[in-house]
């Protein structure tokens, strides 16, 4: 999400991806994708031991081999 923050009820762009938790007497975490802290800006999805416990999609894809994907990321603050 961009640094800026958003208001209540308005829609914002988002960005997707995994960042790093680990306990050192209580949880840390830390998003290496921006050099920062994990903070209010990060939302957990889910959370387990490895990327092969949770993926962000799983299955089998049948089509053409230069299929493209896209993504948007569509975030909206509730309180």
């Amino acid at each position: 999400m961009h640094s800026e923050a958003s208001e209540v009820g308005v829609a914002v762009e988002g960005e997707s991806h995994a960042w790093v938790e680990w306990f050192a007497g209580q949880w840390q975490g830390f998003d290496p994708t921006n050099n920062i802290e994990i903070g209010d800006r990060h939302v957990l999805v889910g959370r387990e031991r490895d990327y092969n416990d949770i993926p962000p999609l799983r299955g089998v894809y049948a089509g053409s081999f230069d299929a493209k994907l896209n993504v948007a990321v569509t975030i909206t603050r509730q309180a």
